[in-house]
């Protein structure tokens, strides 16, 4: 799960302080994760504030912890495609919404 702030000057959230999002990708490490998902976010208008929770896909579909929707786009992830990001969820004041 990540969650996510606006760049300066975004609007992508509208009023919105920040998001979640969870994410899945293919990652020789966890450092290598985080830096493929930040540079993502940047192309996206958002930085990356936090990332938590990370674990193998395969253990989150064993222990039904990943969205059902994000699973699903996990399934398809390749070399050329290897992100993919789940539903925007805004929030204001440091809440989730």
């Amino acid at each position: 799960m990540a969650d996510v702030v606006p760049v300066s000057g975004s609007r992508a959230l509208g009023d919105a302080s920040g998001a979640f999002v969870g994410v899945a990708g293919l990652s020789e490490s966890k450092a290598a994760f985080r830096d493929l998902v930040a540079r993502s976010l940047v192309t996206m208008g958002f930085q990356l504030f936090d990332l938590e929770d990370e674990e193998l896909i395969e253990s989150a579909a064993q222990e039904s912890s990943m969205d059902a929707e994000l699973l699903t786009k996990a399934h398809a992830l390749t070399v050329e495609r290897p992100l993919v990001f789940g539903t925007f969820h805004a929030y204001h004041g440091g809440e989730p919404s």
